[in-house]
């Protein structure tokens, strides 16, 4: 045996344990990372849900929240089904990709959201939109029977 055959066994010792420890990290902080991801999911459609039914909105509002709630289920839907893939598989290939749908599925959700405060003023007061409105200069349509009346038959609020 000469130095350097023990020296190059020894060098690819190390890089094999280099190399097991960084995929092994990997994989674990995947599955951290996907169990973190459904966890704040879940939490943000908790809260949607919540909103869901009590603020004032329009009749399009409505059918932008429901395809909103709808896309927010099914978006924990996938990242829970990652998370447990994670978990039993950290180093699933297969899993990754259903993680990365899932986060694209749930930035959709996050746009949508936006679009539902800023295009069509959802959790802002009818009130508050008028006196923005007269701030504006703008003519504010009087219909308060209309906008706090509950419409029983389609379960929302106008």
């Amino acid at each position: 045996m000469s130095w350097k055959g023990d020296h190059d066994d020894d060098t690819r010792l190390r890089k094999f344990a280099l190399t097991a420890h960084v995929t092994s990290s990997v994989g674990w902080l995947g599955m951290v990372a996907s169990f973190q991801a459904l966890a704040i999911a879940a939490a943000a459609v908790t809260t949607g849900l919540l909103a869901y039914g009590r603020v004032e909105h329009s009749d399009p509002a409505h059918v932008e929240m429901t395809l909103h709630r709808n896309l927010a289920l099914a978006a924990v839907a996938l990242l829970l089904t990652t998370a447990l893939w994670r978990w039993r598989r950290s180093y699933s290939r297969g899993a990754a990709v259903l993680g990365i749908i899932g986060a694209g599925l749930l930035g959709g959700v996050g746009y949508l959201g936006g679009d539902l405060v800023y295009r069509h003023a959802l959790g802002i007061p009818t009130e508050t939109l008028n006196d923005i409105v007269k701030e504006r200069g703008g003519n504010v349509m009087e219909h308060p029977e209309e906008s706090t009346q509950v419409d029983t038959a389609a379960g929302h609020q106008h």
